[in-house]
């Protein structure tokens, strides 16, 4: 599973376009460093406040600007596809009272094979509509 993350995590993503990992850290890692210590040992602490310290302002600062980039090219993508999905789809809503033609398409009944099937199941009156495609 660890190669598996890894794997996904060093590659660019098209979406945010950063790494995956660069998103979540806040900046690019270098692996080989993150390699050797791991197995170097422990890494050092020191008992300074994050808040006095100006590097750490500005790392925050920096992922906070990266982060919201990221948002910006996500809700473009997220437009994009909502608007590449709309064209190819049309808006069906059906008025009770009207006549409807009903598919035997996704209807199942007991014939032995399905070319045996009626294409239609006749005309159907419309009583009560609970959706755009759905119908009681």
């Amino acid at each position: 599973m660890d190669v598996a993350a890894f794997t996904y995590n060093s590659k660019y993503n098209l979406t945010i376009r950063i790494l995956p990992i660069q998103a979540a850290i806040g900046e690019q890692p270098n692996f080989l460093d993150s390699i050797r210590d791991s197995k170097g040992g422990q890494g050092k602490t020191t008992g300074v406040s994050a808040r006095g310290v100006p590097a750490a302002v500005t790392r925050v600062e920096r992922i906070v600007a990266e982060r919201a980039t990221m948002r910006q090219y996500i809700e473009h993508a997220q437009s994009l596809q909502t608007k590449y999905f709309n064209k190819g789809h049309i808006l069906i809503s059906y008025e009770i009272g009207k006549k409807i033609l009903l598919s035997g398409k996704n209807i199942t009944s007991r014939r032995p094979f399905k070319k045996l099937e009626n294409k239609f199941l006749g005309l159907f009156d419309v009583v009560k509509g609970s959706g755009s495609k759905r119908i009681d």
